[in-house]
């Protein structure tokens, strides 16, 4: 079940600042990846979708020909707010908008791309569209959304420590759509694209690297999740303390085996011809 428009951008703006904080450059990598993709270097005009608080936006101004412009959009007018603040005294036009109903003409940018929005939109098929419509002939665009959850360290051990612990998060109603939930076939995510109207489309798989200084500190993350807040201020003390205990440890033993908490993403980029 999808969430709706407005919940959705009451969460984004509740946890705009913890994304700046802790989320945002740990993301930049994939954002730098769209962007290569795309070819922002020979850009005219380039609209970044679901640009957050302005981290990539930030990059893709340092990184574009002096003569493009820059267009970022988002639906979260708190994080239009903090890019603002990130791109203040530069020429970048901020609008905050909806990816699923662009307030763009047809044909006017040659370069869209948009980082882990695609899987999170209700309308993944409207937001298609609208990428397609915006871009000339010849523009490309690339997206980036979660893989595959057996390849990620990051996203299961919250829900591996509630299922131990027998909290249900959703209080019995229907757990929202996995953010999984276009990432698990390569073919199948070309697939989409090919029926919104783009071609040479290539997708391949990209690792998001999350990096606590240990377990202690990937809890405190998950404590101040507006996910998760409401169920933490409602445990006990004594069960609040084991949930997180249980956490650290699990978060712990990932980094003690060298490995990162990371994020399994895909990466697909198309064309319009």
């Amino acid at each position: 079940m999808a969430q709706s428009h407005a919940s959705q951008v009451d969460y984004w703006d509740s946890f705009s600042n913890q994304f700046q904080r802790v989320n945002e450059p740990f993301t930049l990598p994939l954002s730098t990846q769209l962007m290569s993709a795309v070819n922002i270097f020979n850009a005219k005009k380039i609209l970044e979708v679901a640009c957050g608080a302005g981290l990539a936006t930030k990059v893709c101004d340092f990184l574009k020909p002096a003569d493009a412009t820059l267009t970022a959009i988002d639906f979260s007018p708190a994080m239009i707010n903090l890019a603002k603040i990130t791109l203040e005294g530069k020429d970048v036009k901020f609008v905050v908008a909806s990816a699923e109903s662009l307030p763009f003409g047809d044909n006017e940018f040659d370069k869209y791309f948009a980082s882990l929005a695609l899987n999170l939109v209700n309308d993944a098929d409207k937001m298609l569209d609208e990428a397609y419509r915006v871009l000339e002939k010849g523009g490309t665009a690339a997206f980036s959304i979660w893989g595959r959850p057996e390849h990620s360290r990051y996203t299961p051990i919250m829900p591996k420590v509630l299922k131990e612990f027998d909290i249900d998060l959703y209080k019995g109603a229907p757990p929202p759509r996995s953010n999984y939930y276009l990432g698990g076939d390569l073919n199948a995510l070309r697939e989409l694209l090919q029926k919104h109207g783009f071609t040479n489309v290539i997708a391949w798989y990209h690792p998001l690297i999350f990096l606590p200084k240990d377990g202690s500190e990937f809890a405190q993350w998950m404590q101040s999740n507006p996910q998760y807040i409401p169920m933490f201020n409602k445990l006990s003390p004594e069960l609040r303390q084991q949930v997180v205990d249980r956490v650290t440890a699990l978060a712990d033993e990932v980094i003690q085996k060298g490995e990162p908490l990371s994020l399994d993403c895909a990466v697909v980029l198309g064309k319009k011809c």
